[in-house]
């Protein structure tokens, strides 16, 4: 499975992380791993605490 993302496109969460405004969107790409499959709960790794909540829309073509 390929996940690829949209990222840098929403101007408040931007501003809210300080980062610079691209002047494109910026396309990457995102492991298996980050989905949440099966019902399973979120948890957090223990290589990291600074974790930021988002919404992401995934089109899954069949």
């Amino acid at each position: 499975m390929k996940i690829f993302c949209i990222g840098r496109n929403y101007a408040a969460h931007i501003e809210e992380l300080k980062n610079e405004t691209p002047g494109a969107p910026v396309i990457f790409m995102k492991p298996p791993t980050a989905l949440l499959i099966d019902n399973k709960p979120f948890y957090y790794p223990d290589f990291s605490k600074d974790i930021h909540y988002e919404c992401e829309l995934v089109f899954k073509s069949v």
